[in-house]
């Protein structure tokens, strides 16, 4: 504080100096208050015009919101202060003559009213040249999604979301095959965010459809958007299909089947044969085969006595003979 106090009067006792040696000849284009409105959406950097001036010399310029954003003074075709928020930039444009504001990264909590101030100060008292208030409005536009959980006791609950939207009014509406749901099946839940955003929470308990499937649509509208948008889910039965619906498929994959397995019947005959030929001992061509002559009986020699006997002896000692 100490310093801006004493370059300000530095600047001031430069600037009477100057004007009393050169004149005023350095004047300004007086203008009426003047107001504008703005809308952007969050998230973006918005640049918004104060005024235009013909000369700044001896000029300081202020925004304020509530409080004081940012101050500039120029004297000695310089600007000697130029304090602005950390979010705030005001500028002047020496090519077009304008002075000017941006604001980064814009948040919900920005929109409020601006005043641009334009006051020349040298030579005092300081007087207000012109003086411009702009309304700014921040818009977010609703985030929509659509979901669904199972619940204990068999029904499905659709969870329709709308969340990051200003202001709070919004319409949102069920519907069931192109249908509005006007039963008593659903409820909404409408929560304030940190960032001055709402978040809209609307479920829906349905049960499964008995076959086929069911489209539900979530349908919202709100002031920020262009068109109302609908967002969809699609049910599916879950019980098995009956006869009737199995017939096709069975008909079409039997033929299928059956080509199948023939041919891996056919293929483990193949197998089979070939193994039993492998294993099988090789037969001898009769053509082939030789008569071997038996011994011949002595003449005079009773074959049957002979062998008949063999049995009633028994084996007598070769020492016996010697």
């Amino acid at each position: 504080q100490i310093i801006f106090k004493m370059l300000y009067i530095v600047f001031h006792t430069y600037i009477n100096i100057y004007y009393s040696i050169h004149g005023h000849c350095a004047t300004v284009l007086l203008w009426t208050d003047s107001s504008q409105e703005v809308t952007a959406v969050k998230g973006q950097t918005i640049q918004i015009e104060c005024f235009h001036i013909n000369s700044t010399e001896g000029m300081a310029i202020t925004l304020k919101r509530k409080t004081k954003l940012c101050y500039m003074m120029y004297g000695n075709h310089s600007w000697w202060i130029n304090r602005c928020n950390e979010r705030v930039i005001l500028f002047w444009n020496n090519k077009t003559n304008t002075v000017s504001f941006t604001i980064k990264d814009s948040l919900i909590n920005d929109s409020d009213t601006y005043t641009c101030t334009l006051e020349k100060i040298i030579p005092p008292p300081a007087t207000v040249a012109t003086q411009k208030s702009i309304n700014l409005k921040v818009i977010v536009q609703p985030n929509i999604s659509l979901s669904k959980t199972q619940q204990h006791s068999g029904n499905t609950l659709l969870v329709c979301t709308a969340q990051g939207f200003c202001s709070a009014e919004i319409d949102q509406f069920w519907f069931r095959e192109g249908q509005p749901i006007t039963n008593t099946t659903s409820h909404r839940n409408l929560t304030n965010n940190t960032d001055g955003s709402f978040t809209l929470t609307s479920y829906l308990s349905v049960s499964g459809p008995e076959s086929g499937e069911v489209l539900y649509n979530c349908w919202v509208n709100h002031s920020f958007l262009k068109t109302p948008v609908t967002v969809n889910i699609t049910l599916f039965s879950h019980k098995p299909e009956s006869p009737q619906d199995i017939t096709l498929p069975l008909t079409v994959t039997g033929p299928i089947v059956f080509v199948f397995l023939s041919i891996i019947v056919l293929i483990c005959l193949k197998q089979s044969t070939s193994l039993k030929r492998a294993l099988q001992p090789s037969s001898v061509n009769p053509s082939e085969e030789r008569d071997i002559p038996l011994p011949e009986t002595p003449e005079g020699v009773d074959e049957s006595p002979l062998y008949s006997k063999l049995g009633e002896h028994c084996p007598v000692n070769c020492r016996e003979f010697e």
